[in-house]
């Protein structure tokens, strides 16, 4: 039993192993085979006539076309610049201030899209609210994120529009999951972000960007993460904002100050809080009239109403720069109350307008008056100090503030929901953190492993505890039972039955166990120097034979001998054999065996006669040895005492057809 309940340890300390690797190759399963996030390498530029701003390379159409695009928060297209993009008027080097062309007819695997069979001709989408406007051209091609060799994802068939107006003065990336439809509703094709998430070359639809800046450490490109987030990038906070219920303008939260500060005084921008978007695709911020009067007034800025700009001359510029005064944007939660603040710097605020919008290079503040509340917007000017997380499973987006102090890229992903439960709260240390504080993601897989695991155990510890408990108690009980209630003898564990007191299995004998130390006793203990058999008379007889004596008991009702078996007929007698007559040996003859006897080293050679035997008790001297013939014992006269006891045989007593005999032969040492 101690044998069987360490094995049953045993397997249950195998099984843990066992379930614990499973966790760890479930979680290792999980991670290895969850793509991991795209960093979108910056082109290394500084392009575009309003900014200028960190822009990122893709290439279009087979063989390759190399242009550069900004990253479009709003949009969800990729769109290209045309040859017809450029005039006679423009700078001669117009298609590398544009990023580049893209010309549909030179890719052989540039398809038109024939939703309208009388043109391809859409309106751009993006912005609109805005005012801007222009036209595009759709069909479809391969596009590959990064220069050539960059590695970056290839996809094909994927939705290209092509435009030549001035609005957008690169081409863009639009990083919003949002799906084109042409013609109705009901046939949306996924956008291009959609289709890495679709075709498992990133984990989840969620994007994280920042538009980097030029004033910083001599410049700093933007950063674009498409499945995941930098951590390395961002002071952490706990503030999350939920998408809007309209999905072209999803990111909206809400400005509940504005304020600006030169180190001694601190003046207020912005007269109440504001809902507002924040999109990358264009540069400007739009704030109401009434806010926009408080920056004019803080910042001498003054409207130009031909242009829709805030222009400054090389006087005012020089004293703002002298100045420098910042910018503080707190952004709250519509829902939760919580606030947290972007501050920028008035390098932020220090860009240049060019052709084709002026004529010459000139400074301007990228602030926009709103003509009604749709248009408030927080443009790329403000991404150049904000680092904006957006997650589309959970439909939620986080906005911080940059952190500029130069650390490793730890690129964090954010798994989808489909796939795996996450939270995509960046923060600090690499782990998504909800509005309570951080978490981090627990893989599917290793919850179901988990899961599987514990069944696993339960069950085989019921087992266990059926085999190596509950069982042998029940047969245990079912034993004492049956001793109890019909007297049986109870099975053993090798399926025979347990012997009960000193009595041997009927119709069988004792065998005596090999390689053991102990001596079997005998069914009683007696002297050492002559047979004794076992009965319940009340007078003692002795009988001689050959010099040997023996003692029987006498019955109290009469003068019948009797022993002590379960023969048919008194008076016959009994080995320990099974009353066939051939030899029966208990065990192999030249092993030291116990019969049933007290320090007996003989061993027993029998031949019975016929009929089944009786069965006798021996217990003798250990050097003693005796032939004994086959007579009845007869002729018994009563003594009171052994010693007066003699016996001789029967004349013409009947002989067995075999002559049996008994024999003792001293066993080797």
């Amino acid at each position: 039993m101690k044998v069987r309940l360490l094995d049953g340890l045993s397997i249950l300390q195998f099984l843990l192993s066992c379930r614990a690797d499973t966790d760890v190759t479930s979680s290792l399963a999980v991670r290895d085979t969850a793509p991991a996030p795209i960093e979108v390498a910056a082109s290394q530029d500084w392009d575009g006539n309003d900014g200028p701003w960190s822009s990122f390379a893709i290439q279009v159409g087979t063989p390759a076309q190399n242009v550069k695009v900004m990253v479009a928060t709003s949009g969800w297209q990729t769109m290209t610049v045309l040859p017809g993009g450029c005039i006679e008027s423009d700078p001669s080097n117009c298609a590398s201030l544009r990023g580049a062309f893209f010309t549909p007819a030179s890719s052989t695997t540039y398809v038109k899209n024939a939703a309208n069979l009388s043109t391809n001709i859409y309106p751009m989408e993006v912005d609109k609210r805005l005012g801007y406007a222009g036209r595009a051209a759709y069909g479809f091609d391969t596009v590959t994120l990064g220069w050539p060799g960059s590695g970056g994802p290839m996809l094909l068939n994927q939705t290209v529009g092509t435009f030549v107006t001035k609005d957008f003065y690169l081409g863009i990336l639009g990083i919003s999951p949002r799906a084109s439809n042409f013609t109705s509703f009901d046939d949306p094709i996924p956008s291009y972000v959609e289709n890495l998430v679709n075709q498992s070359k990133i984990p989840s639809k969620s994007w994280s960007y920042t538009a980097g800046n030029q004033y910083r450490s001599n410049g700093v490109l933007g950063s674009l993460i498409l499945g995941g987030y930098d951590s390395s990038r961002f002071v952490a906070n706990d503030v999350v904002f939920p998408f809007n219920e309209r999905d072209a303008i999803d990111l909206t939260l809400q400005i509940e100050a504005i304020t600006t500060s030169d180190g001694l005084t601190t003046q207020k921008l912005l007269p109440s809080a504001i809902p507002a978007m924040v999109d990358s695709a264009q540069p400007n911020i739009w704030l109401p009239l009434e806010a926009c009067v408080l920056f004019e007034q803080a910042f001498g800025l003054t409207w130009n109403e031909t242009l829709k700009m805030y222009l400054l001359n090389s006087t005012q510029h020089a004293a703002l720069k002298s100045l420098n005064p910042s910018v503080t944007f707190t952004l709250g939660n519509l829902t939760a109350g919580a606030n947290v603040d972007i501050t920028l710097p008035y390098d932020a605020f220090d860009l240049n307008v060019s052709s084709p919008i002026v004529p010459t290079s000139t400074y301007y503040f990228p602030l926009q008056r709103a003509a009604n509340d749709t248009q408030y917007t927080l443009g790329r000017t403000f991404f150049q100090e904000a680092y904006v997380t957006a997650n589309y499973d959970k439909g939620q987006f986080f906005v911080s503030q940059c952190s500029w102090t130069p650390a490793q890229k730890q690129i964090v992903p954010i798994v989808s929901s489909t796939n795996s439960s996450s939270t995509a709260a960046p923060s600090s240390t690499g782990e998504g953190s909800s509005k309570a504080g951080s978490s981090s993601s627990v893989p599917v897989g290793a919850i179901a492993g988990g899961v599987g695991g514990g069944v696993v155990l339960l069950i085989v510890a019921g087992i266990l505890f059926w085999c190596f408990w509950l069982k042998p108690r029940r047969r245990k009980r079912k034993q004492a039972e049956a001793v109890e209630v019909d007297g049986s003898q109870p099975e053993t564990e090798t399926g025979g039955t347990q012997p009960t007191g000193t009595d041997p299995p009927v119709g069988g004998y004792f065998k005596a166990e090999l390689a053991t130390g102990e001596v079997h006793r005998a069914e009683m203990e007696g002297p050492m120097d002559r047979w004794v058999v076992e009965a319940d008379g009340t007078q003692l007889y002795r009988t001689i034979v050959d010099g040997k004596t023996f003692i029987y008991e006498k019955d109290v009702e009469g003068h019948t001998i009797v022993y002590e078996m379960d023969a048919r007929e008194r008076g016959v007698w009994a080995v320990e054999a099974d009353g066939t007559a051939v030899p029966v040996y208990e065990m192999p003859a030249r092993e030291e065996v116990a019969h049933e006897m007290r320090g007996q080293r003989d061993s027993i050679e029998a031949v019975p006669p016929s009929g089944r035997p009786n069965r006798w008790s021996w217990d003798t001297a250990a050097d003693e040895r005796s032939e004994i013939g086959s007579p009845r014992p007869t002729n018994i006269t009563a003594v009171s005492s052994p010693e007066s006891v003699t016996i001789s045989p029967e004349s013409g007593a009947e002989t067995s057809p075999q002559a049996w005999q008994a024999k003792l032969a001293r066993l080797p040492e």
